[in-house]
């Protein structure tokens, strides 16, 4: 959940380049040269995300069907986990394993920010729905 909303405040950080207004030669690159300097925590947050998704989803395949069957919300949990997903990727051709390249307009980035807000939301339902599973499994 920290790291979607590190991941978030820096997209929304990014998003706000917007409210600029028209920008000359020497500002679009003055831009350009500072988004580059976010590119890198933007994608080690990407990847770490990922991590902890691919590590989520490996717990609970090693469980057996029924248990998962019985375990409902552990399953809720991975639904969830799966549209959070998509929330977070920053475009629907970028897989979970590519690493994350800051290669977006404004308007992308944008767009971007405001489904990570989603993922943020979801993520708090996810870790609702894991907690739940952790306290009827005691």
């Amino acid at each position: 959940m920290g790291l979607i909303s590190s991941l978030s405040i820096l997209a929304s950080h990014i998003r706000d380049f917007e409210r600029l207004p028209e920008l000359d030669e020497l500002g679009h690159e003055i831009l350009q040269q500072y988004l580059q300097q976010l590119a890198t925590p933007l994608s080690e947050t990407f990847q770490s995300i990922s991590n902890v998704e691919t590590e989520i989803i490996s717990c609970f395949s090693e469980l057996s069907p029924i248990e998962q069957e019985k375990r409902t919300h552990l399953v809720t949990a991975m639904k969830i986990l799966i549209e959070m997903h998509k929330q977070i990727l920053p475009s629907a051709d970028c897989s979970r394993d590519e690493k994350l390249q800051l290669s977006m307009n404004l308007e992308e980035i944008s767009d971007w920010a405001n489904r990570l807000d989603n993922g943020q939301q979801l993520a708090f339902s996810m870790y609702l729905s894991w907690v739940s599973d952790v306290l009827e499994c005691v």
